[in-house]
């Protein structure tokens, strides 16, 4: 075979796909299948990278900073030569309504105590009056641990979220010298 139209030679995929016989089906078969070995084996890899990265992550917790576009959120971040890990953590969105009839709106009740009226207006369902405030009163009205599980029964959850960057070399070459 012509050593230009190598398996990794998408002019071969494309010579291969534009003709009707089935002679050459099984390189692409082959070539597919390796490929689908290949990324499952990486990705693997990767959630593994990911996971011990997550972990280093866990074991400084004064190294996270504050998001800049979000409420609150906050992100880890590792430099490697040329690229960044980044490992986001933003604050879960308060609920837009808690349905009267839920589970958590007894509780929700039960650690607001005197504060509910305020932080809350009754519709059929509860609604948190002041959004863009919320989490402040929160933490001037009540003990952290309290808060936290009134903010946790008045947020969703949001996935933590990865993001990969490749950047110019000379911001590595300063940064980990």
């Amino acid at each position: 075979m012509n050593p230009s139209l190598s398996r990794n030679n998408p002019a071969l995929v494309r010579l291969l796909l534009s003709s009707c016989d089935h002679l050459h089906d099984h390189l692409l078969v082959e070539r597919g299948y390796a490929l689908h070995l290949e990324i499952t084996k990486l990705t693997e890899e990767l959630q593994f990278i990911q996971k011990q990265l997550g972990k280093r992550a866990a074991a400084c917790p004064l190294s996270w900073r504050p998001l800049a576009f979000d409420q609150g959120g906050k992100e880890w971040v590792a430099l490697g030569r040329g690229c960044e890990f980044h490992l986001l953590r933003p604050t879960p969105p308060l609920k837009s309504q808690i349905e009267a009839t839920a589970r958590q709106f007894s509780k929700i009740r039960e650690l607001s105590a005197g504060a509910f009226s305020s932080l809350f207006r009754k519709i059929t369902a509860i609604q948190i009056r002041h959004p863009e405030t919320f989490r402040d009163q929160i933490a001037t009205l009540f003990p952290q641990d309290k808060a936290d599980r009134l903010i946790g029964l008045c947020s969703t959850h949001r996935k933590n979220e990865i993001i990969w960057t490749r950047y110019a070399r000379s911001r590595t070459q300063r940064t980990l010298r």
